[in-house]
């Protein structure tokens, strides 16, 4: 069994990263367990693995949020058979201004790349007895005739008296592609899309979470008082990427 210390206060322990990535202690000294996740034979020197460093794609991404409740039929001008499943160039600033900003995120390439990709909703429907339906459009890489915005295959259907969304998959692919080509997944955790009343009348994102990250380095790196090691890296982003031996505990400490 693993030992615990009575003196919480000692903990996290400081660490640091040695020649090759070892994991040391302070003084240098190499840091005995198990990697996370494989508990499996004797304590080995820790060492973390140089694919926590380097760029790891996007392939998803986590969007939920809030559509406002419409009041009074239709929120735009901008019927669903009047509206494009692309729109760019000179139809840009109309799409902008019958439609609702919806954030925003970071899409890494192969490469560690990093390129915006931002989304809008527009109301096509609305009736007070019926309920609502709402598309969302996505924009990969800026604003301009280049990029353009491009309609999700989906239109996402709510209850008059708001609600979670009727029909949202847990999973579809987006019209637009990664930096280097790939197709996108977006995924809707349950009851993640909603529409509530809002007296703002805007969308409030509640998720909006892309996997992968760019090229990063270790921030901190600590061992924790239940022996987890942990490694919090330069774009906020923390990860458990070991498991320290009893002995390991006590000299980290003593360092």
């Amino acid at each position: 069994m693993f030992e615990r210390s009575a003196r919480s206060h000692a903990f996290p322990a400081p660490l640091a990263l040695g020649a090759d990535g070892v994991i040391v202690t302070a003084h240098a000294e190499p840091i005995l367990g198990w990697p996370a996740g494989n508990l499996d034979g004797p304590p080995k020197p820790l060492v973390l693995p140089q694919n926590y460093l380097e760029p790891l794609a996007t392939s998803s991404i986590a969007y939920g949020c809030n559509l406002p409740l419409p009041h009074g039929g239709v929120r735009s001008p901008t019927s669903s058979a009047g509206l494009p499943d692309r729109i760019d160039g000179g139809g840009e600033a109309g799409f902008l201004a019958t439609s609702l900003p919806a954030g925003h995120a970071a899409i890494i390439g192969s490469k560690g790349e990093r390129v915006s990709l931002r989304f809008r909703w527009v109301c096509i429907s609305a009736d007070a007895a019926i309920g609502a339906v709402w598309r969302c459009f996505v924009s990969l890489g800026g604003h301009g005739t280049h990029n353009g915005w491009h309609a999700i295959d989906q239109d996402y259907i709510f209850e008059a008296k708001g609600g979670a969304a009727l029909n949202a998959p847990e999973e579809l692919s987006l019209p637009v592609r990664a930096p280097d080509g790939r197709r996108l997944r977006l995924m809707h955790p349950i009851g993640a899309l909603t529409c509530f009343a809002c007296e703002a009348g805007r969308v409030k994102v509640t998720k909006l979470a892309p996997d992968g990250w760019s090229r990063r380095t270790v921030a901190t790196l600590s061992l924790l008082a239940d022996d987890r090691i942990v490694a919090i890296f330069s774009d906020g982003m923390q990860k458990t990427v070991g498991i320290a031996a009893p002995h390991a505990k006590r000299t980290a400490r003593a360092a």
